[in-house]
């Protein structure tokens, strides 16, 4: 569980993932939006 933590964490901070997780989380402009980007992503 700790090594796919660890690798999750590594993949998020890598300049390309990290580049794309913002602008994606910059798309949003209310709550209704954040809820559907969560629901979708989190499918």
């Amino acid at each position: 569980m700790a090594l796919i933590l660890l690798t999750g964490y590594v993949v998020a901070q890598s300049p390309p993932v990290s580049r794309f997780l913002n602008w994606l989380a910059s798309k949003p402009q209310n709550q209704g939006q954040a809820l559907a980007l969560t629901v979708v992503v989190a499918r």
